[in-house]
């Protein structure tokens, strides 16, 4: 096993199956820091590969709390449907 994290946005489940997978919650919503004090801790993107459509990264990019492109190390941009393919895969 390599270790990669692999997400997908294509429309093929809704928003909300794919912010549940693209973006965990953390496991405890407040951790100590070194003076005591809890800070909150937000959810955020930690895929390696996702493959997208255009339009639903954009959806996930303006509209999901805590998608980012930070840790992303490749980004396969789905357009088959747009060929007309859409019944060939």
């Amino acid at each position: 096993m390599v270790g990669l994290s692999v997400g997908s946005a294509v429309g093929q489940s809704s928003i909300a199956d794919e912010v549940s997978s693209l973006v965990p919650k953390p496991k405890q919503e407040f951790y100590p820091t070194i003076d005591e004090e809890y800070v909150q801790m937000e959810p955020q993107t930690k895929i390696d590969i996702l493959v997208a459509t255009p339009e639903r990264l954009m959806d996930h990019i303006n509209m999901t709390n805590g998608f980012s492109l930070e840790h992303l190390q490749y980004l396969v941009i789905d357009e088959t449907d747009r060929m007309g393919c859409g019944a060939c895969i």
